[in-house]
């Protein structure tokens, strides 16, 4: 094995465990800022629709599930397509 060779295997075996290595650093701009205009939206639709909250309980609660629910969704969304970029990188 010739020594290019045998540095060429150790760079990708430290770039393999690099790869391995990485942790989610926190939710990006993509997903913090669409999750903020939704429940700004929500915000905005409670304070037009919903005049008292307590007595329109159901309703209040169902926005605001709803609203959970589709910026779970898009935080989802963006962690598993990170995961799979980082997978396709340990990859190569």
């Amino acid at each position: 094995m010739t020594d290019l060779h045998k540095a060429w295997t150790e760079i990708h075996l430290i770039r393999g465990q690099l790869a391995r290595d990485k942790r989610l650093r926190g939710y990006g701009p993509v997903t913090v800022a669409p999750t903020g205009a939704v429940a700004l939206l929500a915000a905005a639709l409670q304070s037009r629709r919903i005049t008292d909250p307590g007595r329109e309980l159901t309703l209040y609660l169902t926005m605001w599930v709803a609203t959970a629910a589709i910026c779970l969704g898009m935080i989802s969304v963006e962690a598993l397509l990170q995961f799979g970029y980082r997978r396709a990188d340990a990859a190569t």
